[in-house]
């Protein structure tokens, strides 16, 4: 198992740590919190830094299910990282690519990795999960807070074109998901807003079900 830490909030790594030890790939301070925490016991965990694992990738991935694991920079609080991963759907034979945005603005440098990586397998199916952490009205409060509102998600996917789109990370002053964008050029995307216990299984068929995924 492996766990990817997209950014420091160390309140959350011990409890992850319960069950078999897992590889931890995360930034440099949380692990030095998992060190602390457990008085220096590396039986829990083997820990690397997003570069670290950058540098032993190509030798660690022919013993993991997926032969594509990126740590994308992206602005948020230091060292905040998005996530690529890249498997093979077993049914098929195709390539399934799943993004993750992690908690960041709108990132050219994300859009930009995705597009390297389709210009080098194919075929590439594309599930992006994307933070919309604030509705369009709050804008001003998410560039303060360098998270995306849904119209700046949205837009990612507009141009990064994934098969499907899930918003993610919402605010808790929402009762439920604050409401999609009234942008035109966005009435063609496929997506949907992610809720408490969703399980959507990385297929194709599954994809296109993700517009059915709205605000109760």
């Amino acid at each position: 198992r492996a766990i990817l830490n997209a950014h420091r909030h160390n309140k959350d790594e011990t409890k992850r740590l319960r069950l078999s030890p897992p590889l931890v790939v995360a930034p440099r301070k949380v692990l030095r919190y998992l060190s602390i925490m457990l008085d220096d016991n590396t039986n829990y965990y083997e820990g690397l830094t997003h570069q670290e694992w950058e540098m032993q990738s190509a030798d660690r991935l022919p013993s993991m299910p997926f032969h594509v694991l990126q740590s994308i920079p992206v602005e948020h609080c230091p060292n905040a990282f998005a996530l690529l991963l890249v498997f093979r759907n077993s049914l098929n034979d195709s390539n399934i690519l799943l993004c993750y945005s992690g908690d960041c603005r709108p990132s050219l440098n994300l859009i930009n990795a995705v597009h390297r990586l389709r210009n080098g397998i194919s075929p590439l199916s594309t599930l992006l999960l994307h933070e919309a952490t604030f509705d369009d009205g709050n804008a001003e409060m998410a560039r303060i807070k360098r998270h995306s509102t849904v119209s700046e998600a949205l837009w990612v996917a507009n141009e990064m074109k994934p098969r499907a789109t899930i918003l993610t990370h919402f605010s808790q002053r929402y009762v439920k998901a604050p409401p999609g964008s009234n942008d035109k050029s966005t009435n063609n995307l496929n997506y949907g807003f992610c809720q408490d216990g969703l399980l959507l299984p990385l297929t194709s068929k599954a994809f296109a079900t993700a517009c059915l995924l709205k605000p109760f």
